[in-house]
């Protein structure tokens, strides 16, 4: 079964083979997100969610301190993040992201 980048981004992974392809595609979905962050026609409440997660991975301030907990502390920053990008991708609209999936598959 083939890796089905816009399928993915759309519905999330069931198993552990499209985890693995998820994780490859990473750079894929990064960009993704970087674009529609910069399209004007995706909701400004979006952005801000996006926003908010990065300013709480990078603030020293966090619910589980990185030095009591190194490892867990790190892994809360790292969850809050793919929770906000999960919500961005599956709330902006989508025929502004299909279009951006459709380019994104064209580069090389």
């Amino acid at each position: 079964m083939a890796f089905k980048f816009d399928r993915t981004v759309r519905q999330g992974f069931k198993n552990p083979a499209q985890a693995f392809q998820l994780i490859l595609n990473l750079p894929k979905i990064i960009k993704l997100i970087y674009r529609l962050f910069k399209d004007n026609r995706v909701p400004f409440h979006l952005k801000g969610i996006l926003l908010l997660a990065l300013a709480y991975a990078i603030s020293p301030l966090d619910l589980i301190p990185d030095f009591i907990m190194p490892i867990i502390g790190q892994i809360d920053d790292i969850i809050i993040l793919i929770a906000a990008s999960k919500y961005f991708l599956k709330n902006c609209p989508a025929q502004i992201v299909d279009e951006h999936v459709q380019i994104i598959d064209q580069e090389k």
